[in-house]
């Protein structure tokens, strides 16, 4: 699964290279990339010769490495900024999976009490029919995957709130529901994502997404 671009001419320094992200360098065609994806194209020198068709669409310059919010940046080459190029480099990959899942998909947590509590299967039943794929992590939480949209559904609350019946009962109507399911009862699932993701602060609520590809 790759959640981002690094578009670049020399050398990255001090970085080792993210099997979860797309890498091109001059060598390769560097128009050709995904550009749904989050991107940060290294080299300020680099971005001006080969982007500047980019550049005038955002009126970028070198006083602003935002080229479009949530999707497009730029950072200094290390011979350029030393500082710059490595720290740069680095909060790209901190901020990447906040960024590419911001992007590309929409997280709505289904509140029993706005639901009116015993009307959670309704309102699941007007999402839609089918769910792409469903997550439950520690019997204490669900997500479910439909389209580009995440629900997630509070199991730990919904027993409190009504009864351990009644959550069950949604758990197999939800369950019904799709052909691709991981109960993740210990968070193995979850530990072993974390390194790819680095220690993002929702990848729970994500792994529906992770875990469907």
């Amino acid at each position: 699964m790759k959640i981002g671009n690094i578009i670049y001419k020399d050398e990255l320094v001090n970085h080792t290279k993210q099997s979860n992200i797309n890498y091109l360098n001059i060598e390769d065609d560097i128009h050709e990339f995904d550009q749904t994806l989050p991107t940060l194209f290294v080299g300020w020198r680099f971005f001006k010769e080969n982007f500047g068709t980019i550049r005038e669409k955002y009126g970028v310059d070198i006083l602003e490495k935002t080229i479009k919010n949530d999707l497009m940046y730029w950072e200094f080459s290390f011979d350029e900024n030393k500082s710059d190029h490595i720290n740069g480099i680095n909060d790209f990959i901190i901020s990447l999976p906040r960024l590419f899942f911001r992007v590309k998909y929409k997280y709505i947590s289904i509140d029993p009490i706005k639901s009116g509590n015993l009307k959670i299967i309704e309102e699941i039943k007007n999402i839609g029919n089918h769910i792409d794929s469903i997550y439950i992590f520690k019997n204490k939480y669900a997500y479910m995957l439909i389209r580009n949209v995440v629900y997630g559904l509070n199991l730990e609350q919904l027993r409190f709130l009504i009864n351990e019946e009644y959550t069950n009962e949604i758990i197999s109507f939800i369950k019904d529901k799709t052909n691709k399911i991981f109960f993740d009862g210990d968070g193995e699932f979850f530990k072993e994502k974390l390194d790819d993701f680095y220690l993002h602060d929702y990848l729970y609520r994500y792994m529906p997404i992770i875990l469907n590809t």
